[in-house]
């Protein structure tokens, strides 16, 4: 077992115990920063380590060192002194020099340290070892400086994200969604490395954070079964991995887990549906996954609910879409339909092909391949930002862009949906506005929809706006406005007819 102790972040229920170690010296709230420029932050870690150390005989020490809000070191008149002190430019070299003081303290009790990848921010200590959370950048650049690396993508073994639809669930999670299949496809060697560097790769850890989390039951019911695809991506050559393998496996023995009282996730109805676009054919093609085996899969792509009659679909095959059409599939057993039908809405709209120009600054992450593209490519997002198709921004409050349809066009109906999810930061836009203009100077406003979706609200939501214009134009504006600052924007395709 491997203690972690937060450190210069994270640290809230410390300094609200022991103000005099945050930069302000007071009890502030969501003050969570230990002052670094403060001596008594060090004496006092110091202590706490060496507590540490008499209950925990681990080689490792786990300090954390992530997401510290290192704003309150800027205009701290001690932070100031000892970046002046010790020639520091950047912010970040403040974090680097706390953790450097640990490692060293902790080297000459004869440990080591283990941190997450902002680690790396300001200056890697020299004995450190890297857990790579936020993708696997860190943990590339961690090995090719030939230090230890722990592989635990948020994007892939974070078990606090929901392996259901959110929207059906019935147990809250933080967010995010992380099914079975997306564990086990997961490769710790990044393609980046050489054979040497990829050594440093020590290992990897999924991690289930216990916010949300009451008992054991639900601790279970998060683990199982992804903690057995978890230990499949651990111990087997790439090469010999097989999902259709572990897929008939897992199905025999979550019945297995459950019959011996262990109340595992009994496996999904929920269809994985990728797509891909053929835009000489001006078509969409198809494919669908499901993790439970044996299956009978039946669709429709007319937005009705399917029977037995259906068409059938065999996983492999690929469905051809044109124009416009509602996909709506699900997983059959014995003549009976498994849970609620998979629906995915398909448009080769007006603007796929063009682009989106910005007008105010974008930021997070979150680019969905492309910022200028992301929004007029015809793939629509799923039911969490991190499937690479959700466009998020945290950088404006109000997120203005401007499409050009290269040519006056008949304009019907423009529409967009965004997500609400405030755990992690997603809020719903207040309102979303939409103009019009034929010079791309001059616009006409359409019209400003106002959100229905209550800003408290915790739950899971997708909202579509939907405009009328019923004119000709080239050019369209649209302003996608937060009701917060520092909030995420997240918003998919603009179909636009």
């Amino acid at each position: 077992m491997i203690p972690e102790i937060e450190i210069p972040g994270h640290s809230e229920e410390v300094l609200a115990a022991f103000p005099q170690l945050s930069c302000s010296g007071k009890a502030l709230p969501y003050e969570s920063d230990f002052c670094i420029g403060n001596e008594e932050s060090y004496t006092f870690l110091e202590v706490v380590l060496s507590e540490i150390m008499d209950i925990f005989p681990s080689e490792y020490i786990h300090i954390g060192g992530d997401e510290a809000g290192k704003q309150a070191w800027g205009t701290c008149s001690r932070c100031k002194k000892l970046m002046r002190e010790m020639g520091y430019k950047h912010i970040d070299q403040l974090q680097s020099h706390m953790i450097h003081a640990m490692e060293e303290y902790l080297n000459d009790n004869g440990r080591q340290i283990i941190g997450w990848d902002e680690i790396l921010e300001g200056g890697l200590a020299p004995n450190a070892t890297v857990m790579s959370w936020r993708g696997e950048a860190g943990g590339i650049e961690a090995a090719k400086a030939k230090h230890k690396v722990i592989m635990t993508p948020n994007s892939h073994l974070y078990l606090d994200y929901y392996q259901e639809d959110p929207t059906q669930s019935e147990k809250k999670q933080i967010g995010g969604y992380l099914p079975l299949e997306k564990v086990y496809s997961y490769d710790p060697l990044p393609k980046e490395l050489t054979t040497e560097e990829q050594s440093y790769i020590y290992g990897v850890q999924a991690n289930l954070w216990t916010e949300y989390v009451m008992d054991e039951n639900h601790a279970a019911y998060m683990l199982f079964p992804r903690i057995l695809a978890l230990s499949e991506v651990a111990w087997t050559d790439p090469e010999y991995k097989s999902w259709e393998s572990f897929r008939k496996r897992v199905n025999t023995h979550v019945p297995q887990l459950i019959k011996r009282g262990i109340n595992s996730y009994p496996l999904s109805t929920y269809l994985n549906i990728s797509h891909t676009i053929d835009y000489d054919k001006r078509a969409f093609e198809v494919q669908m996954t499901t993790e439970l085996y044996p299956y009978e899969i039946h669709y429709r792509t007319d937005g009705q609910v399917p029977t037995t009659e259906d068409p059938t679909y065999t996983e492999g095959e690929t469905i051809t879409l044109r124009d416009s059409a509602t996909l709506v599939a699900g997983v059959f057993r014995d003549g009976k339909l498994l849970g609620k039908p998979t629906t995915q809405r398909f448009d080769y709209h007006k603007g796929i092909g063009h682009t989106v120009k910005w007008l105010t600054p974008l930021g997070g992450g979150y680019s969905a391949g492309g910022v200028e593209t992301a929004l007029l490519d015809g793939l629509r997002g799923s039911i969490t930002y991190m499937d690479g198709r959700w466009l998020g921004n945290v950088a404006s409050q109000s997120t203005i862009g401007v499409i050009d349809l290269g040519e006056p066009t008949e304009i019907n109906s423009v529409s967009t949906k965004c997500m609400h999810d405030i755990d992690p930061w997603v809020h719903m836009p207040e309102w979303v506005e939409l103009s019009t203009s034929m010079d791309g100077k001059q616009y006409e406003v359409v019209d400003r929809i106002m959100s229905q979706t209550d800003p408290k609200d915790t739950r899971l939501r997708f909202e579509t706006f939907r405009f009328t214009p019923n004119t000709t134009a080239r050019y369209l504006k649209i302003e996608y406005h937060l009701p917060i600052k520092d909030k995420f924007l997240f918003t998919d395709e603009i179909v636009i007819w």
